[in-house]
């Protein structure tokens, strides 16, 4: 809730479907219903409203530090007995279900410590897309805590992991041909702009928004040159 560019962005009203957080906890949840879900905020007062709509939409709750968030990962994963997830970044409301099986499959699979979709050979968490997950396991944020990282670093969580190809054991998915043809688009909720245009695209997707998955939401993109170049303006404000 404490969000310097849009504070309490979360949970400020979003669609009829309610606000951000909501939103991800049931598109989630429908798509991985057998897994548990856990919403790991801070202890700060602020955040009380977000523990309280976790609980309500049936979420488990971690409570943690706000600015060593890497540790707050670590804590989620312990006190749920959780050896590997996905990192779920709850202001990005157009998170692909998709990609985030095709991830959680591909760190089943490797036994990777570390699983993303890359672009033109960035790792998707240093892109605006705003429509990729990460796999991790706790092993290795472990091992990340314990060493001489920078505080941005513990509260970036996994930029440490993906910038140190030599310590940690990485798999990429590449998503170039995924997302050529809108290399545009900025789909991830940093400021009152950026909400203002994905609460249009949402609006304008109606029905579709339960289920959605890449194929459509690029479908739709393409046709929408108006919200994509106002999210280019964004995107050239908010450095990555």
């Amino acid at each position: 809730m404490g969000s310097t560019r849009l504070p309490g962005k979360v949970l400020r009203p979003f669609v009829d479907e309610g606000a951000l957080l909501p939103l991800l906890i049931r598109r989630f949840r429908h798509a991985f219903p057998v897994l548990p879900l856990v919403v790991a905020t801070s202890t700060n007062v602020g955040d009380d409203a977000i523990a309280a709509c976790a609980h309500k939409e049936g979420a488990l709750v971690f409570r943690g530090d706000e600015e060593d968030v890497l540790e707050r990962f670590i804590g989620a994963m312990q006190e749920f007995g959780l050896e590997a997830g996905l990192r779920i970044c709850a202001d990005n409301p157009f998170l692909m279900t998709d990609f985030a099986h095709a991830v959680l499959e591909e760190g089943k699979r490797s036994g990777a410590d570390y699983v993303s979709h890359r672009v033109a050979e960035t790792p998707a968490m240093q892109t605006h897309f705003g429509i990729f997950t990460e796999y991790i396991t706790r092993n290795a944020l472990r091992k990340a805590s314990k060493m001489a990282i920078p505080p941005e670093d513990r509260q970036h969580v996994t930029k440490f992991l993906y910038e140190n190809p030599a310590v940690f054991n990485l798999r990429w998915i590449e998503a170039d041909a995924d997302v050529q043809d809108v290399p545009d688009i900025r789909l991830t909720v940093d400021t009152a702009n950026d909400f203002a245009i994905a609460q249009a695209l949402w609006q304008k997707m109606g029905a579709q928004n339960e289920t959605l998955q890449w194929p459509d939401l690029k479908r739709f993109l393409v046709n929408q040159p108006e919200l994509r170049r106002r999210m280019w303006l964004e995107r050239t404000k908010q450095p990555k």
